[in-house]
């Protein structure tokens, strides 16, 4: 059990007077009862003195500790709760038992160059050099067989564009293929149907047929695209 003791706030009188002063029940000049024995002159266990309001229970006008029966009494102090003193039991001591961070490591100084030796830079890192950036090779135009003598065999330049040029290599007997490294059409695959007509039927150009003028060697296209023979 706790031990009784004099009340440390009004020094066991239990009131308190006009002037704010410890006095007994008896005296003429009482205004209010101890706010921490609440009139019984003791109290069990250990006190502690707020430090808010130095152990008044209340703050005045100035923000300074007072009782509430002072005439510049404001408002109760929020530490204490209006007591004056707080039990020593609200504020417990860490136990010895509980883990510890470990102390932070304290960086060691870089070491200085001494004042007759010349200084000498850290070596830096050395990054790789990208090499050069490979430049993708143009698609070379397929050359036809010699030999085979098919008037759709050879290369062909668009009528219209003296750099627009494809190469029509035979695959079999009634078969072509059209290539062309500039179109994106290119390759184009198509059947002889006729001795001067082919269908193209895969590819870029699919159903377009093509005629080819022997006695001019101009292939026209049926939709309207004509081609001059190069070779």
């Amino acid at each position: 059990m706790a031990e009784r003791k004099n009340c440390m706030m009004c020094t066991g009188m239990g009131h308190f007077d006009t002037w704010s002063k410890p006095c007994p029940e008896s005296s003429m000049h009482k205004e209010m009862d101890c706010p921490l024995c609440k009139g019984n002159c003791y109290v069990f266990g250990d006190w502690k003195k707020c430090e808010t309001c130095s152990g008044m229970g209340g703050m005045n006008t100035w923000s300074k500790g007072c009782l509430k029966i002072d005439m510049h009494w404001r408002k109760t102090c929020h530490m204490c709760d209006g007591v004056g003193y707080t039990p020593v039991a609200a504020y417990p001591q860490v136990p010895p038992s509980l883990p510890t961070a470990p102390p932070m490591p304290v960086p060691m100084p870089m070491p200085m160059p001494h004042h007759d030796q010349p200084y000498v830079p850290p070596p830096c890192q050395a990054y790789p050099v990208p090499g050069p950036v490979p430049v993708p090779m143009p698609m070379p135009i397929p050359q036809a067989p010699p030999g085979s003598g098919h008037p759709f065999e050879g290369q062909w330049r668009n009528a219209a564009d003296l750099h627009d040029v494809s190469t029509m290599v035979p695959l079999g007997p009634s078969k072509f293929m059209m290539t062309n490294p500039t179109q994106s059409w290119s390759p184009s695959f198509c059947n002889v149907t006729a001795p001067s007509v082919v269908t193209f039927n895969e590819g870029g150009l699919s159903s377009l047929t093509a005629t080819i003028n022997p006695e001019n060697n101009v292939l026209t296209f049926s939709n309207s695209c004509q081609m001059v023979r190069l070779t």
